[in-house]
């Protein structure tokens, strides 16, 4: 079993911006998507850049809970590493990581040009 993390909507992320979200998909041997069978726990390796919340899912009939959904959310300018970390059917440590990189100051304001 192995995991990998990927983000559905890569984008900018600026200092005290909004936050980007992070899934840890599971799958087997054969390469398949499957459920998670532990907890994942997720950590970063710069939390003055980027923090990282799990998402808790309870309206999930297939794997309530296992927090394989988390918010990551831009601090400060730099790189950060998000890990995913959990455990196989097997009960071997599995893990993945994703870096994040956060840009200067994002735009101070956004002017609208409404159409006729």
């Amino acid at each position: 079993m192995a995991i990998e993390l990927f983000t559905p909507t890569p984008g900018q992320l600026y200092p005290n911006s909004s936050a980007q979200l992070v899934k840890a998909n599971f799958r087997d041997a054969n390469n398949n998507l499957c459920d998670p069978v532990a907890i994942v726990s997720w950590a970063t390796s710069n939390a003055s850049v980027a923090t990282v919340t799990p998402i808790t899912n309870n309206t999930s009939l297939i794997a309530p809970n296992y927090q394989n959904k988390a918010t990551v959310t831009a601090i400060g300018t730099g790189t950060a590493t998000i890990t995913a970390t959990s455990q196989s059917s097997g009960g071997e440590t599995i893990s993945a990581t994703i870096p994040v990189v956060v840009n200067g100051a994002g735009p101070a304001s956004m002017e609208i040009d409404p159409q006729d």
